[in-house]
C-alpha cells in the first residue's frame, strides 16, 4: 500500500505480483496473507539453512478465484478492518504521546531542583557480564531478559531466552528484580526504560541496569523521567565506546532529573495510569481485528 504512489527498486530475494485489475491485486494481497495464503507459502519453501521460495513453486500456489462481486466484497471487509487496525495503532501512538507531552509540560517546564539518580535510588545494578548458558527447557529454566527486550519502553516477553535452574540460583543471588524495579538498556540500543509490572522470576544480563527507587520517588514519574528526550540525550552524551555503545553503572549514577514535590509526582502518575488504560483497551481491540 505504502508504494501505490511511488517508485521502488526490487532485489532478487522479493518477487512483485501486479495485475492490472487494482481490485484482483488487493484480492491477492489480502488472500497470500490469510492463514491458506500463508500455509501454502510455507508448504512451497525450499532449502535446508536459509529457506526460500522460487519462481517455479510460487507459480503453484492456487488461488481460490470467486466471482469478481465476491472479491469485491472480500476486499471491502479487509480494507474495513485495515481501517480499525490503523484507527487504534493511532489512538495507541496518541496515548504514548500524552503521556510525553503530560511529563514536558508538568516537569520539563519548570524549574526544579534536580538529582542524580544515584541518590534516588536504593541502588543501581546491572546484570551478570558473562555469557550465560542458555536452555530450550522453558518448563524448567528460567526467563532472561538483555537490553533488546525494553526498547519498546515496556518489558516485551514474546523473544526472550532461558537459563538453566542452576545459573538461575547464581544470578538471582546478586540481582533479584521485583515488581516496581526500572530496567534501563544501557548496551547497544540505550536509554529505554521499562518498569517491572510482574512478580515473575527472572534474571538479566549486563546489558541492562536495574534501577530500584527510593519510596519518595513515584516509579511512573522515574519511569517518564528516564525515557524523556532530556535523560537520553544526556545518556548519549555520555556514551563510552566506539564499537557497541555502552553506558556505564557511573554515569547512569550521575545523571540527573528533575524532582517535583511528591504529590505532583502523583499526580501525573495517575495521568499516566489513565493514557496506559486507554492504550491497552486500543490494543486489546486491535488484536481483536488481527483476529478477525
Amino acid at each position: 500500500d505504502e508504494l501505490k504512489n511511488n517508485f521502488a527498486l526490487a532485489n532478487e530475494h522479493i518477487f512483485v505480483l501486479k495485475n492490472s485489475d487494482e481490485n484482483l491485486q488487493w484480492y491477492l494481497f489480502y488472500y497470500l496473507f490469510s492463514d491458506e495464503g500463508q500455509r501454502q507459502i510455507k508448504n512451497n519453501i525450499t532449502g535446508m539453512a536459509q529457506g526460500g521460495i522460487n519462481r517455479n513453486n510460487l507459480k503453484k500456489i492456487l488461488i481460490p478465484m470467486p466471482p469478481k462481486e465476491i472479491q469485491e466484497k472480500i476486499v471491502r471487509e479487509f480494507e474495513e478492518i485495515d481501517k480499525k487496525i490503523s484507527d487504534c495503532e493511532e489512538k495507541i501512538s496518541a496515548s504514548d504521546l500524552a503521556i510525553k507531552n503530560k511529563f514536558s509540560e508538568m516537569f520539563l517546564e519548570k524549574n526544579f531542583p534536580r538529582e542524580k539518580l544515584g541518590n534516588l535510588c536504593e541502588f543501581i545494578k546491572d546484570g551478570t557480564h558473562q555469557t550465560p548458558t542458555y536452555t530450550e527447557d522453558k518448563k524448567n529454566g528460567y526467563k532472561f531478559l538483555s537490553s533488546k527486550d525494553v526498547t519498546s519502553e515496556k518489558i516485551n516477553w514474546e523473544n526472550i531466552k532461558y537459563i538453566p535452574e542452576d545459573l538461575h540460583k547464581i544470578l538471582y543471588s546478586s540481582v533479584a528484580p521485583k515488581r516496581g524495579d526500572i530496567l534501563l538498556a544501557k548496551n547497544g540500543t540505550i536509554g529505554y526504560a521499562a518498569i517491572v509490572e510482574t512478580d515473575e522470576i527472572f534474571d538479566i544480563y549486563v546489558s541492562l541496569a536495574l534501577l530500584r527507587f527510593k519510596p519518595e520517588i513515584n516509579i511512573y514519574y522515574a519511569w517518564s523521567a528516564i525515557n524523556s528526550e532530556e535523560t537520553r540525550k544526556n545518556f548519549k552524551e555520555k556514551i563510552i565506546g566506539m564499537g557497541v555503545p555502552n553506558l556505564h553503572l557511573k554515569e547512569i549514577k550521575q545523571t540527573t532529573i528533575p524532582v517535583p514535590p511528591k504529590e505532583m509526582q502523583e499526580k501525573f502518575a495517575e495521568f499516566v495510569l489513565r493514557a496506559e488504560e486507554d492504550k491497552n483497551s486500543s490494543k486489546n481491540l486491535r488484536e481483536k481485528y488481527l483476529v478477525e
